[in-house]
């Protein structure tokens, strides 16, 4: 993960170094066309619909509110109209709640229950959620407004069950697990649909200060199944399909800094005669110094 954050670090670096190289400063007659890099730190808010008695949101279990990190790269191609890529990172933290105990715990009853699988160190602390799309330029002199459509992947943390229950005074012996527990995944990528909108006041032609809000709505019903299994005849007990419609759903808040790189092409003048140029040349020494250059 950490080589993927620094791969997309050094490209923005040498797109930068590229476009200066390649660009001249833009001329007062400036071009539509640009490329804009925004670099912003915010807030994340979990807006999923969560019940006690859905596994799925019971595993996936997060904290309501998170720092981020965020870098977009938006291009305009016209005067309007461009495309935009955006990285967020989302900063979980260190603190992990047991999602596993708290669904086995109504076990504790009537069985002594015996924990395989909560595997701390597949926790990822730092989530990704990259989307990209269409956006549409309304500017002026000093502010402009960027409204954004677009399609995102949100990963998210998710805790798995496998334990044994032994019964209490019984030789009853069942497991209990989730269904794709062979194929152990602790990161969940969710499908899904952003929109968004920025607000850019532009303090200088090489920088401008930006906030940005931006909405994120599932477009997938996110499921695992729960199997309850008897240890000797391996018979399942119980088999139930846990899903949700707003595993993912969030909203950012962020602001940040940002910096255009105006695409304008460089028009070459054809190169005049001589006898023109020495003609533009005395008419510039007239202009600056007079007829008689010994009066000025």
């Amino acid at each position: 993960m950490k080589q993927i954050y620094l791969l997309i670090a050094l490209s923005c670096l040498f797109l930068m170094a590229q476009a200066q190289d390649n660009l001249s400063i833009p001329a007062p007659q400036k071009s539509n066309k640009l490329i804009q890099i925004d670099l912003s730190g915010g807030v994340n808010f979990d807006l999923t619909h969560r019940v006690k008695s859905n596994v799925v949101t019971v595993l996936s279990d997060r904290k309501s509110t998170i720092p981020t990190m965020d870098m977009r790269l938006l291009h305009f191609f016209s005067k309007h109209w461009g495309w935009y890529f955006d990285l967020k990172l989302k900063m979980n933290g260190d603190e992990i709640r047991d999602c596993q105990a708290e669904v086995c715990r109504p076990f504790e009853t009537n069985y002594y229950i015996k924990n395989y699988a909560r595997d701390i160190d597949s926790y990822s602390k730092v989530t990704t959620t990259v989307d990209f799309g269409a956006t549409y330029r309304i500017e002026n002199t000093h502010w402009a407004f960027y409204p954004k459509i677009g399609i995102g992947f949100n990963s998210m943390n998710r805790q798995d069950i496998s334990a044994r229950l032994k019964g209490k005074g019984t030789n009853e012996l069942y497991n209990i697990y989730t269904s794709n527990y062979s194929d152990y995944q602790s990161l969940v990528t969710i499908v899904e649909l952003s929109l968004g909108m920025s607000i850019n006041y532009k303090v200088s032609t090489r920088c401008y200060l930006f906030a940005d809000i931006n909405y994120m709505q599932p477009l997938q019903n996110t499921k695992i199944g729960y199997v309850e299994t008897n240890s000797y005849s391996k018979e399942v007990r119980k088999h139930h399909i846990f899903g949700s419609t707003t595993l993912g759903r969030e909203l950012n808040f962020s602001a940040g800094i940002g910096f255009p790189i105006f695409l304008h092409k460089s028009v070459k003048r054809p190169k005049k005669p001589q006898k023109e140029r020495m003609k533009d040349i005395m008419e510039y020494k007239r202009k600056t110094f007079g007829l008689f250059p010994g009066n000025k």
